[in-house]
């Protein structure tokens, strides 16, 4: 399955989690632990509940073949459906799409 099979046959539910974790569009947690800053995130949460530090394994760093920019793997229809689908994601927690399908590959 290619990733822009999975991003349209895939259920709006499954793709966005903000059903989860918001009340009426409003965010309903204290904080957001983001897997691209997890060790960072997770540091400063543990120590606001007053709870040690946790060192993090690195367990899939280093596996990926190739270090492509990630854009490289959406068509304008799956950047439209995430797009569409995410828009509280995009729009509360500072994401931003940094299309380089242009660009020569990295």
């Amino acid at each position: 399955m290619s990733f822009a099979e999975f991003v349209r046959d895939t259920p709006a539910d499954v793709l966005s989690d903000a059903h989860i974790f918001t009340i009426d569009g409003a965010a309903a947690v204290d904080r957001f632990v983001r897997y691209e800053n997890l060790t960072e995130d997770l540091t400063t949460a543990l120590a606001e509940l007053g709870l040690p530090a946790i060192d993090l394994p690195g367990a899939k760093s280093g596996t990926r073949e190739t270090k492509d920019h990630y854009s490289w793997i959406f068509d304008n229809e799956s950047e439209a459906r995430i797009r569409e689908l995410c828009t509280w994601e995009i729009d509360n927690l500072g994401y931003e799409f940094d299309d380089r399908r242009g660009d020569s590959e990295e």
